[in-house]
């Protein structure tokens, strides 16, 4: 708690700002009515953790309180974003409000979403962009790509094409990138030779088996990468290892979340140092004896969340950093973990395919359910599992014939599906302590 009572006395200016803006948030402002909180009492560390808890359970439930009044009073109105259809025109409605629509997997159940708009994610890169400035003073001066793991319906669905290389600023290139074999990175890294790229940013596994390749296939060109950038997902030391060995630098870990966005970032010690600047850290004791990280957002002045609780457990740092960075720095004891999706010919695509999977099978109203787990059995079987109730065999033959077809678009050969229909909660892995929503047992 003391970590806390620092790190809040040097921000009060800050949460201060954050809670008046929480007043123009319907969610909120009824949450202080409820609890008879007044915000301009809040002077200490104590007085704030009076705050209740905001849960991911109340955000799902109620999506649009969680949007300020002042864009309601733009004209968004949800209900009309809610009956659009096509993913394309969503997209175009919700840009023309400045908004931006995050959505999790929904695979402890209830996908959540949650808006943000573009002011509040612009300030949330600006902390980001200080922090890269940190390590390489001269970084925006020089190319860029940054690498997104999606499938390829996604792809050509939200952006037109498939495996594209698409330039989005002066110095910055974005990459779709639907799978992972030879030919891919062999077109990825001719790419980043041809464009002289010097930084990257992508997720944690794309970035290591790209790395994986680089030294089994190309080690003898020289390239010259002087930063990378991990997110989405843990970095665990064999990604680490290949990034390293392949590039000659030490990658960075951005630890960050879709309802919170940036909260932290590794220095070359390999701590995770918050950026106290943009979100005010709690770790909080559970019952189970480990410590949650709660988060408050300090720059999201649009959409902000009061002491949310993300699920990821840490612990502090108890000294000081030998980087140099002043920010307090934890270390993630629990944090989003997954398999990739392995393929015939040496084939990895990303988890969303997963995830999409789901998505698309519940807008068309071919299967309603909670909690899922997909695992992958073989290269060419796949069994769903899926918590409900009352499913009809008719409804569950309808979702495998929709699957069977979404995966051969996708791989271009056909899989088995197999879908398992259970009652009881599915439980978290053993290992990280998190929900795995997919698990690969492809060797």
């Amino acid at each position: 708690m003391k970590i806390e009572k620092n790190i809040f006395n040097k921000n009060r200016e800050l949460i201060a700002k954050i809670l008046q803006e929480s007043m123009k948030v319907p969610y909120y402002k009824k949450l202080y009515e409820k609890n008879s909180i007044d915000i301009n009492k809040i002077k200490t560390y104590e007085d704030f953790k009076k705050f209740p808890f905001t849960t991911k359970k109340n955000c799902q439930m109620n999506i649009s309180e969680f949007v300020s009044e002042t864009i309601f009073n733009e004209g968004f109105d949800l209900s009309i974003y809610e009956n659009i259809k096509d993913p394309k025109e969503k997209m175009k409605y919700t840009r023309k409000y400045k908004l931006m629509l995050y959505r999790t997997s929904g695979s402890t159940g209830m996908p959540l979403s949650i808006f943000k708009n573009f002011k509040d994610i612009n300030k949330s890169f600006f902390l980001l962009n200080m922090y890269r400035k940190k390590i390489w003073p001269d970084i925006f001066e020089h190319p860029y790509i940054w690498i997104w793991g999606v499938n390829p319906f996604i792809s050509k669905t939200a952006f037109g094409n498939e495996e594209s290389f698409l330039q989005i600023d002066k110095y910055g290139y974005v990459h779709y990138l639907c799978n992972y074999n030879m030919e891919v990175f062999d077109k990825l890294l001719k790419f980043i030779v041809s464009n002289k790229i010097k930084w990257m940013v992508g997720g944690s596994s794309i970035l290591a088996y790209f790395g994986e390749y680089i030294v089994k296939y190309a080690n003898k060109l020289n390239l010259d990468i002087r930063y990378i950038e991990c997110h989405s997902e843990h970095l665990f030391d064999w990604q680490k290892d290949n990034i390293e060995q392949a590039f000659g630098i030490v990658p960075r870990s951005i630890y960050a979340s879709n309802e919170i966005q940036f909260m932290g970032a590794t220095c070359e010690m390999g701590n995770m140092h918050i950026f106290d600047r943009n979100v005010f850290v709690e770790l909080i004791k559970t019952s189970k004896g480990s410590y949650e990280v709660v988060a408050t957002t300090l720059t999201h002045d649009n959409m902000p969340l009061i002491r949310y609780k993300t699920g990821d457990c840490a612990n502090w740092l108890q000294k000081d950093c030998q980087c140099g960075l002043k920010s307090p720095a934890i270390n993630l004891k629990q944090y989003r973990v997954n398999d990739l999706i392995k393929g015939k010919d040496g084939m990895f695509c990303e988890n969303w395919i997963i995830t999409d999977s789901v998505y698309f099978m519940k807008r068309e109203n071919i299967l309603d359910f909670g909690q899922y787990q997909v695992i992958q059995e073989s290269i060419d079987k796949f069994i769903y599992i899926i918590r409900a109730e009352n499913i009809s065999q008719n409804k569950v033959e309808k979702a495998k014939l929709f699957l069977e077809d979404y995966f051969l678009n996708i791989f271009g050969y056909k899989v088995d599906i197999d879908i398992e229909i259970v009652k009881d909660i599915i439980s978290n892995d053993s290992t990280s302590g998190k929900f795995k929503y997919f698990i690969s047992k492809v060797k």
